[in-house]
């Protein structure tokens, strides 16, 4: 039977193949109309099993130190990276992005700790370090550390100190990590008992509500995003931007230019 319907299609294909082009041309155009509400969903959750124990590590490192819901900003300026116009500029810019609804932090080149260049309050005895804004800096000492520190160099600045990334940290969704723990305590629930059918009602009924916070958050996603490209094509006389959600050294997935 199912040979006989590999013949069948095999010589349909053969005789007839304007139109199975055009059969296939039509289901691509009718598709292509809802092609907008198509939701992709590349988070852990999506991609590895509820009960999978790496997942529910990798929830508990997330719960402690923090977001790792980010956008990476590549900056190339047309001025030297190390210049004070250039470094009051990446300031700037970063001020625009922490005004950003749904934008929790920025990291970049401007305020980060200069570790090799700590100050210690006479009165109090406390250590602060300063970053390239702070007066008296030693800039010599800060490009040294830029480009021999593991915490800076490709991730912060390309080695030849002619690139810098800006990390925009997106807020985290709160009510969907309370969703997500109480998921996992129904989860045990159900290990202990799998025929507790109250725990087995609640946890399709958190599945449901989580898929719809994810989709929540995934437009305030492209609404920052949206807003970030704004931001850089209005400072596109700086440098070049780029963007991409990677490290440093995998970077320049796309480029903000004007056409």
């Amino acid at each position: 039977m199912f040979k006989k319907l590999v013949n069948a299609n095999s010589t349909i294909v053969v005789r007839r193949p304007i139109v199975i082009l055009v059969f296939m041309f039509a289901l691509v155009a009718v598709s292509s109309v809802y092609i907008g509400n198509l939701n992709i969903d590349a988070s852990p959750d999506s991609l590895m099993l509820e009960s999978d124990p790496d997942l529910k590590y990798y929830r508990e490192v997330h719960r402690e130190y923090g977001t790792d819901e980010y956008i990476i900003v590549g900056f190339k300026p047309s001025q030297n990276l190390f210049e004070k116009e250039t470094i009051s500029f990446i300031e700037q810019i970063s001020q625009q992005f922490r005004q950003i609804e749904g934008v929790s932090g920025v990291t970049a080149l401007s305020n980060v700790p200069l570790l090799l260049q700590p100050k210690e309050d006479e009165n109090t005895g406390q250590t602060t370090f300063a970053n390239l804004l702070s007066e008296n800096v030693d800039l010599i000492k800060a490009k040294k550390e830029f480009t021999t520190s593991p915490i800076y160099v490709d991730n912060l600045v390309s080695q030849d100190l002619s690139t810098t990334a800006i990390k925009v940290d997106i807020e985290k969704n709160q009510t969907l990590v309370k969703l997500i723990e109480k998921r996992y305590e129904l989860l045990e629930q159900l290990e202990l008992n799998k025929d507790d059918q109250k725990a087995i009602s609640e946890l399709d009924l958190l599945r449901n509500q989580v898929s719809a916070e994810r989709k929540i958050i995934n437009q305030r996603y492209k609404e920052v995003l949206s807003k970030v490209r704004s931001i850089l094509t209005s400072a596109e006389q700086k440098g070049e931007f780029y963007l991409a959600p990677r490290k440093l050294s995998y970077r320049y997935q796309s480029k903000v230019r004007q056409q």
